[in-house]
């Protein structure tokens, strides 16, 4: 490109540019003289300008309120996220509850009740969910407590010490810290109860994994 078709293009950029500058600077001098008149003449004198008036204050209501749903929406996905948290031993109750299914006194579903109730058996401490609080004035109903144990053995499914061997409702079973655990043999409760957490924790996984399926 020679010198004077540099020169040419310089002075087309430098036109546009006083352009560009000029129509900013309008903008800006428009924009205020607008907000005045806004703010100091009625409707009445300046009904155009009063009618921006308004879509500003409306532009303003709307961003307000879109800034308050968001802010619901994350503060409710806040709060979800924190009540889904449960500690290890609402999460072993929770399990209990919907793997045992029935009551042991009535026979009732244990799903039809907002808050069972814990019942521990004084002979052989083993805990279980009654369906009210009447019903822990009486004794487990022997056929119920069938149920119940046939249920367990089908959500544990295997020995948790000897893994390889399956259980069933007429295993053997152990009282480990209150919970009733089916064992292939009587030797797999002692190693149980010389390390409950352990195996209970096997048996929460167990129930949650049968509760999935």
């Amino acid at each position: 490109m020679r010198s004077g078709e540099y020169s040419y293009v310089f002075r087309i950029n430098a036109q546009c540019a006083d352009l560009f500058f000029e129509l900013a600077l309008n903008v800006l001098v428009w924009g205020i003289a607008t907000k005045q008149l806004l703010v100091h003449q009625s409707e009445y004198q300046y009904p155009y300008l009063y009618f921006w008036k308004k879509v500003f204050q409306m532009k303003s209501r709307i961003v307000t309120l879109i800034v308050m749903a968001v802010s619901f929406v994350f503060v409710s996905f806040t709060l979800a996220d924190t009540s889904k948290k449960e500690s290890k031993e609402q999460r072993r109750e929770r399990l209990r509850i919907a793997v045992q299914a029935i009551c042991p006194v009535s026979g009732e579903s244990l799903t039809g009740h907002t808050n069972p109730v814990k019942m521990t058996n004084p002979e052989t401490k083993e805990v279980l969910y009654v369906c009210c609080e009447k019903c822990l004035q009486s004794k487990p109903d022997s056929k119920y407590v069938d149920k119940i144990r046939a249920n367990f053995a089908k959500a544990q499914g295997h020995c948790l010490v000897m893994i390889d061997n399956e259980v069933s409702e007429k295993s053997k079973h152990g009282i480990v810290d209150g919970h009733c655990v089916l064992v292939c043999c009587p030797p797999c409760v002692k190693k149980m109860t010389a390390s409950p957490e352990k195996y209970l924790t096997k048996l929460d996984d167990a129930y949650e994994a049968s509760l999935k399926k």
